[in-house]
């Protein structure tokens, strides 16, 4: 009974260490994916995102991360077929996600939400349509589950600094989107990785952006 009782003592203890090391390395590669604005390093902070996800294939943040890169890079990223394999990646990523029953479904609605406007941004002027429907309808369903995820107003608030102003869009509209976004980021934790809490630092871009009246 006591060697049963030492070895299972060990085993939470090696368990303990070990998700210790995962949320260690995997929050320091999502920190420098989010602070770098060179595509080089942001790719390298993918890959290393994805090796993580490799080696933790049963922890959801690992995949979650690794999807939000990859939707992130599809922005930065050139050629219609570079971009659209890329977001065909982060899509199994999220559904990755889905079976693992981690996320909560306000964050998987909102990063399914972000994959829709990567579609579009990839070919607007033919994919409005069916994509811009299916990135409102995410939205939507999300904000009726979670009214104060930062993540909605942020992503909202992004595609109105991005739509010509004859269309609803432009700084003036995306702003207090912006800035409603910044009043719930405030509120999210920082310190726990199993809290998403990515897009505050680009929201204060956007703001300052808007501001200045570019766009």
């Amino acid at each position: 009974m006591k060697k049963i009782i030492i070895m299972l003592i060990g085993l939470i203890s090696y368990t303990s260490v070990k998700a210790q090391d995962f949320e260690e390395v995997l929050t320091a590669e999502v920190r420098k994916f989010e602070t770098t604005d060179t595509l080089q390093r942001k790719m390298d902070a993918s890959n290393r995102i994805d090796l993580i996800a490799g080696k933790w294939s049963d922890q959801w943040m690992a995949h979650y991360y690794s999807a939000y890169a990859k939707l992130t890079l599809s922005y930065l990223l050139t050629g219609e077929k570079q971009r659209d394999a890329i977001i065909d990646k982060a899509e199994a990523e999220i559904a990755e996600v889905r079976k693992l029953n981690g996320a909560t479904e306000d964050e998987l609605l909102v990063m399914e939400a972000f994959a829709a406007s990567a579609r579009l941004s990839v070919k607007s002027g033919s994919r409005w349509k069916k994509y811009g429907g299916i990135f409102d309808a995410k939205l939507e369903e999300a904000k009726k589950l979670k009214p104060t995820n930062p993540r909605i107003y942020y992503l909202k608030g992004e595609s109105l600094f991005y739509t010509p102003k004859a269309f609803g869009g432009g700084t003036k509209n995306a702003l207090p989107q912006f800035e409603k976004a910044a009043t719930y980021f405030k509120s999210e934790p920082k310190d726990k990785l199993d809290t998403i809490h990515w897009g505050a630092y680009r929201n204060e871009y956007y703001i300052n952006e808007c501001k200045k009246g570019k766009a």
